[in-house]
């Protein structure tokens, strides 16, 4: 009895300490948030003008003018842009997921297919391990998918010329984990937890905006997103998404069913 007592009180601190984590997180990232909205929605219609006389403008030169070259950069660039303005209103707004029975083997083909390119152009091999085959998970596969899109483009970004980045999938009562590991630099001591705020990055040209919303699509759906240094080299981040089933997760228990979960302020 007495250990039983002992556990069930170190699961109630670990929750709490938890759940204390996530407010923090929560409430620093509405603020960001808020701001970012303004920036976005201030940026969103010149920069929509640019895009507008960008492409009148290449209608007036032939398709081998020099100049082409620099229109294909300024419609580059300006797409990439708007990209980040999403992501800023992303942070802004509520995080809404409808979430539903899915194949979790298709969700990560897919996401390694939209990365593929990228990795190729890098010479950055992507591997899968663990059988997928039969695994299923309630969770909203559009958010998923952009999720594991954001790790494996930080995880290929990071990872150096002909290195691998892996997936490995594993599934038990609790819940499903999903880890992303690249063969890169690993993770500076003390940034576990700063690379998921917003607009930070290793990066020069990143924006630190994937990995902030990759957690709050973990959040979104209960679960958690860790990074943390693999001991043969490199990062891995770690994505958990609890069973609806799990008696450790009562929030996620709460979902299941819903046709829509929301998470304010995320």
């Amino acid at each position: 009895m007495t250990g039983y007592l002992v556990d069930r009180n170190d699961r109630e601190r670990s929750k709490k300490e938890r759940l204390e984590r996530e407010l923090a997180d929560a409430e620093r990232l509405a603020a960001v948030g808020r701001a970012a909205a303004g920036i976005a929605h201030e940026v969103r219609t010149p920069l929509g003008s640019i895009q507008g006389a960008t492409e009148i403008l290449e209608e007036d030169f032939a398709e081998d003018h020099e100049h082409q070259a620099f229109f294909g950069i300024l419609k580059e660039e300006t797409r990439r842009l708007a990209k980040v303005i999403e992501d800023f209103l992303d942070l802004s707004r509520p995080m809404r997921i409808a979430p539903g029975w899915v194949s979790l083997g298709r969700v990560v083909r897919e996401s390694i297919a939209a990365v593929s390119d990228s990795a190729a152009g890098e010479h950055v091999a992507l591997i899968v391990s663990g059988d997928d085959s039969n695994l299923r998970i309630f969770a909203d596969a559009d958010r998923l998918r952009q999720g594991l899109v954001n790790l494996l483009k930080n995880a290929i970004q990071m990872s150096p010329a002909e290195g691998h980045v892996e997936v490995d999938l594993r599934q038990g009562q609790d819940g499903t984990w999903i880890e992303v590991r690249d063969s890169g630099p690993g993770i500076s001591p003390g940034e576990e937890e700063q690379i998921f705020e917003p607009f930070f990055s290793r990066r020069k040209d990143g924006t630190g905006l994937g990995l902030a919303l990759t957690r709050q699509i973990a959040l979104a759906h209960s679960g958690t997103l860790t990074a943390g240094n693999r001991e043969e080299g490199g990062a891995v981040f770690t994505l958990f998404l609890p069973s609806p089933e799990s008696t450790e997760n009562s929030e996620a228990r709460g979902t299941a069913g819903k046709p829509e979960k929301t998470v304010e302020s995320q």
